[in-house]
């Protein structure tokens, strides 16, 4: 589903348009929001007729044309085939690579492509895909995908990589995509049914199916449905450890989504009587989020110990969460943090799963379930709990929690809060749709697959807009007693949705409604 606008008899998408805001153009992304009636709704990708599918990737992000010599690649090439023009474009990418120098750029006609060696990109040279027959910069988009199908490594670059540029391209099928360094740049990168090792930064790329490693950033990208998984094992010699680490982006997560992505680490040691320790760790974004949404994911851990007569160090190491440090203006739907360990003899055991690792603003988590929903030690401010399964420790300022397994207890300031079926439940109910459930027992503690999944708003965004709606609207009405209950925050200057905080804010991760 997308947002249009009518301008000239004709409709617009939204999403790719530009809009000034004092006095600088900003372009609107395909997971920014437009709020009708105090609701928000992401602007979204697709046409009228017929409607674009999940796969298609986010709005296309078009940088300036480069400099400096150029190559030109097709799936049958023409002409000459020496690369040196459209007119005498090539059909062999490896070629033309194995020629280019520092600042080169290749340009990728639209096609299919079947590359089954692995392709090196030099330091310093460009791949640019999505030309349509045209071959004009202005014209490239997702529409023109210039597609490369095979197994084995498509691409690899040299340690330490300089300066390389990926950009337009989309791929299925690969088992491995070996990229190392921070000073490569993946962007409209378009990934199914494959296997993904970025060690670097990627952008406004959409990954489905896939098993996807990134240790660098990843910002305007969609993750669906993908699974890295990671395991480890050792029999060996006393004292020696299996370390397992499962992610999808292991540094700065920024303006993505993930859909049912599962990342799972499992570690197991036997056959030691002295000092060893199975370490397995699995998480969606480790260290920094930011406006980013998660839909039933579930990374999950465990680490497993075959023999009883330990008498040193710790064996179990199991740590599980979706955002390992910092989570600001994120949401969490059906969201869920497991982990399995075994404890034998004289060991201890440092394992725990939770939502967010150490401090959460202007964020909504709904039907969710960890050990800690925040860390112990955690700081939540601005915040919106609704029907979660899990402890609360941490500090809590100007929150909201309604019927979870748990309380704020007394390390919370200006918070409103009610337990599951607890007899004041309906005082949150006066505003809005807040107590819709509160005599229905449609809360299992045992897990969070009690309702059906929740649906991909980008594919079903209806759906997706009733699964949440039967939770209630969280959006406090002008005349609700949250309104001004809160204390001002430094730096918190908005809400979830981008509007301006009052002075004093209301309590949740939304602020209250202007006018009656």
């Amino acid at each position: 589903m997308a947002i249009f606008v009518r301008k000239n008899s004709a409709w617009h998408a939204l999403t790719g348009a530009q809009i000034a805001k004092s006095g600088v153009f900003h372009t609107v992304k395909w997971n920014d929001k437009a709020y009708f009636g105090g609701i928000g709704y992401q602007a979204g990708f697709g046409t009228v007729e017929p409607a674009i599918s999940s796969t298609t990737p986010p709005t296309f992000v078009l940088d300036t044309e480069p400099i400096g010599p150029k190559w030109y690649v097709s799936p049958t090439g023409s002409g000459t085939k020496d690369g040196t023009s459209w007119v005498n474009a090539s059909d062999n990418l490896s070629v033309i690579l194995l020629g280019c120098s520092s600042g080169d750029s290749v340009y990728i006609m639209e096609g299919e492509y079947n590359q089954a060696n692995t392709l090196t990109i030099p330091d310093g040279v460009s791949l640019y895909g999505g030309f349509d027959s045209g071959g004009l910069w202005a014209d490239r988009s997702f529409d023109n995908h210039s597609k490369f199908t095979g197994t084995g490594t498509l691409f690899y670059c040299e340690t330490p990589a300089m300066g390389q540029i990926i950009d337009g391209v989309s791929m299925s099928g690969y088992d491995e995509f070996t990229a190392t360094g921070h000073d490569i740049s993946f962007k409209n990168l378009y990934v199914v049914d494959s296997t993904i090792a970025f060690y670097c930064d990627i952008g406004n790329s959409i990954f489905k199916d896939s098993a996807v490693t990134t240790t660098g950033s990843a910002t305007d990208c969609s993750f669906d449905n993908c699974s890295p998984i990671a395991s480890a094992s050792s029999s060996a010699a006393a004292g020696s450890s299996a370390t397992a680490t499962a992610f999808l982006v292991g540094t700065i997560a920024t303006n993505c989504s993930f859909y049912k992505c599962s990342p799972s680490a499992t570690a197991t040691v036997s056959s030691y009587s002295n000092g060893p320790k199975a370490s397995a760790t699995a998480f969606l974004v480790g260290t920094i989020a930011t406006n980013c949404s998660f839909y039933s994911c579930f990374p999950r851990t465990s680490a497993i110990g075959t023999y009883t007569s330990y008498t040193t160090y710790s064996l179990a190491d199991a740590i599980t969460f979706l955002v390992g440090t910092i989570a600001t203006n994120c949401s969490f739907y059906n969201c869920a943090a497991a982990n399995f360990y075994s404890t034998p003899t004289n060991t201890t055991t440092n394992s725990t799963s939770y939502i967010i690792g150490t401090k959460a603003t202007n964020c909504l988590m709904i039907f969710c379930k960890a050990k800690h929903i925040i860390k112990s030690g955690g700081i939540a401010t601005f915040c919106t709990f609704v029907y979660n399964d899990g402890l609360f420790p941490g500090t809590y300022t100007d929150c909201v929690a309604f019927n979870n397994s748990d309380s704020f207890g007394t390390n919370q300031t200006n918070c409103a809060q009610s337990l599951f079926h607890a007899s004041n439940a309906l005082t949150l109910g006066t505003d809005n749709a807040i107590a819709k459930f509160t005599t229905l027992p449609i809360y299992d503690s045992v897990g969070v697959q009690d309702i059906e999944d929740c649906p991909n708003p980008a594919t079903d965004e209806t759906g997706f807009n009733t699964w949440v709606a039967a939770f209630g609207d969280y959006h406090p009405e002008s005349t609700s007693y949250l309104k001004g209950l809160g204390v001002d925050v430094e730096g918190i200057t908005t809400d979830l949705d981008g509007a301006t905080r009052l002075s004093p804010p209301t309590v949740g991760a939304y602020e209250a409604k202007t006018g009656v």
